[in-house]
């Protein structure tokens, strides 16, 4: 049986609302032919949503804040052989479930931004809200603002030297992690390496805070874990492949949302 093969791609792009930022996403994600995007930090309001489209990705899934803060999206290319269930927004722009179909399997994608400060309550609140809405394969993405192994990623491998703070955000980011079953992709091919995501001038350090988790039994379809470069974001790209059965033709009535603020989600 043949298989296709998916491109998943996440990125904290750092605010979405210069004309000139939009491009040279789009540019990277037709470069690296992105098939689903999970963006974070878009920063673009309810009121511009209409803002983050492109004719190669008219499929556009949000959850936004009033304001220009915060925002998280998901973005599916047209060719991806994707057919939407539910789309549920949480967390005033902090995070999105897409529940959907591809090749007969369903998965539920989700986008998160987490507070760069310790709170348990968004913790918990998350692992609610995707407990509730998520009804697939369960793929999580984002920027968490925490590591999950301290001593390969964090650049400074001393505890001693890395503040209070941020090693009571790691504790609750690994309890969350726990809880959902999750498992990190890009450690489970890379053990033992060390490589970042972001660099944090006031603590003058890089650390690995951008993840793609996923279900341990979804682990045999999910290969090619990759982080990419520290570009035109301050945050580096991270990606993986989902290979999919070849289970014939998709029902070609599926069906698109607009662009726009959720694309008619649920929740805020």
């Amino acid at each position: 049986m043949m298989a296709k093969t998916l491109k998943i791609w996440s990125l904290n792009v750092k605010g979405l609302n210069s004309p000139g930022k939009r491009r040279l996403l789009f540019r990277e994600m037709r470069r690296q032919q992105v098939d689903i995007a999970c963006l974070q930090e878009t920063r673009i309001p309810r009121s511009a949503s209409f803002r983050l489209s492109d004719r190669r990705y008219s499929q556009v899934y949000s959850s936004c804040a009033s304001t220009k803060t915060r925002g998280v999206n998901i973005l599916v290319r047209n060719s991806c052989p994707f057919t939407l269930d539910t789309v549920v927004a949480g967390g005033e722009g902090r995070y999105l479930v897409v529940n959907g179909w591809l090749a007969h399997k369903k998965y539920s994608v989700v986008s998160v931004y987490a507070p760069n400060v310790p709170d348990v309550s968004f913790w918990s609140d998350l692992q609610m809200f995707i407990s509730s809405h998520a009804s697939g394969a369960l793929i999580v993405a984002g920027d968490f603002n925490a590591v999950l192994f301290p001593t390969l990623d964090r650049s400074d491998a001393s505890q001693r030297a890395v503040p209070r703070e941020l090693r009571t955000q790691d504790k609750q980011f690994h309890r969350f992690v726990r809880a959902l079953d999750l498992v990190d992709v890009w450690r489970s091919h890379h053990p033992t390496t060390r490589d970042y995501t972001f660099y944090s001038p006031p603590h003058a350090s890089y650390s690995r805070i951008d993840y793609l988790l996923a279900a341990p039994s979804s682990l045999p379809e999910l290969g090619s874990p990759a982080i990419g470069s520290i570009t035109w974001s301050d945050h580096a790209d991270v990606s993986m492949h989902l290979r999919l059965p070849d289970a014939g033709p998709l029902d070609s009535g599926a069906w698109t949302r607009p662009s726009g603020c959720g694309g008619g989600v649920t929740g805020g």
